[in-house]
């Protein structure tokens, strides 16, 4: 519900519409306000409950509609928006910045291939180049997670 319902809202105590208000409204993503970072792990709730394709069938769509070429909505505050967009392309989110190197291989990435060099990590995904990709299986050294 929090994806489809409509972005409608009432000023409150600002007394006026603020620019993450309208921002969230044109992104067209309901009421899950991409711009404004404090909502960037709701979309990985459901992989960590289990639901890994739900979590894929957002990031996917959010990349796809809050991210071009011509930049992305909202504030780049220190760089967590385009942070959150590397890694939603990879498949990957952390749980915890800044606290643990705990990730969640929560999505399909947008690439086919990707070797992260320094960590000695190829993630590979088939399905990346699907509209809606769908997540079948997560394997860490041939072996299923």
């Amino acid at each position: 519900e929090l994806f489809s319902t409509p972005g409608k809202f009432e000023p409150g105590s600002y007394k006026v519409e603020i620019h993450e208000m309208r921002e969230m409204r044109m992104l067209g993503l309901g009421q899950y306000a991409h711009n404004n970072q404090p909502v960037h792990h709701l979309p990985f709730l459901f992989a960590m409950l289990g639901d890994k394709n739900t979590t894929a069938r957002l990031v996917r769509r959010i990349l796809a509609t809050a991210y071009s070429t011509e930049g992305f909505a909202g504030d780049e505050d220190n760089g967590e928006m385009g942070s959150w967009f590397v890694l939603g392309a990879l498949g990957l989110y952390s749980i915890s910045p800044g606290v643990s190197d705990e990730y969640v291989l929560a999505s399909v990435p947008l690439f086919r291939r990707i070797r992260l060099r320094e960590l000695g990590v190829t993630i590979e995904a088939p399905g990346a180049l699907e509209d809606s990709p769908v997540l079948r299986e997560v394997l860490w050294q041939s072996r299923p997670l």
